[in-house]
């Protein structure tokens, strides 16, 4: 088994995005206590954020890690599920110190978090018909922009290096669960 077959691998790249969250968000809430160029409001909402997505993400991380969700199908349909939580989290912490902006930053983040979750319920019905097959073409698109997007993360500060490693590793991993026998199949591929 490949590295990147690896469901294990998977869960403990999750696990370290999750915990690189977290991180991220205590030192946005520190800031915006501490450093007189930052937003008091602005860090601690956003840091809060950021420590809950990354919560999120680190129980993901861990239950793929013990095996919990151990198959390529439920590992996929989850993640959807988890991203559609971090989108509409990121939108609603996402505090913008233009109230109007703000607002507008989480209608926008809301309606995109309702259209991922409702491609998550549609991969999760037990259907297999033309949308699913639509729906497959569009996650590859994704998952190789998001590929695309990570590697130019990579150039960024050694945070923005770590996340995107990680980003593309989590990419990839759900590239090749789109590819793999058993996914395609219950997406009528």
């Amino acid at each position: 088994m490949s590295f990147l077959d690896n469901p294990k691998n998977a869960g403990t790249v999750l696990w370290i995005i999750g915990i690189l969250n977290i991180i991220l968000g205590l030192v946005s809430i520190i800031m915006g206590v501490i450093d007189d160029d930052t937003d008091l409001v602005y860090g601690v909402i956003n840091g809060i954020g950021g420590i809950i997505v990354g919560f999120i993400y680190f129980g993901f991380g861990k239950s793929i890690r013990s095996g919990e969700i151990s198959e390529k199908w439920d590992i996929l349909t989850r993640f959807v599920l988890v991203s559609a939580m971090a989108v509409a989290i990121g939108g609603i912490f996402g505090y913008d110190e233009d109230l109007g902006q703000y607002a507008v930053n989480i209608v926008v983040s809301l309606i995109i978090a309702l259209i991922i979750f409702w491609i998550y319920k549609r991969m999760t019905d037990g259907k297999a018909d033309t949308l699913d097959k639509i729906l497959w073409v569009l996650l590859v698109l994704f998952f190789i922009i998001s590929a695309i997007f990570d590697i130019f993360a990579m150039i960024a500060f050694p945070i923005g290096t770590i996340m995107g490693i990680a980003g593309l590793i989590v990419d990839l991993f759900m590239l090749l669960a789109l590819l793999d026998n058993d996914v395609k199949a219950k997406m009528g591929m």
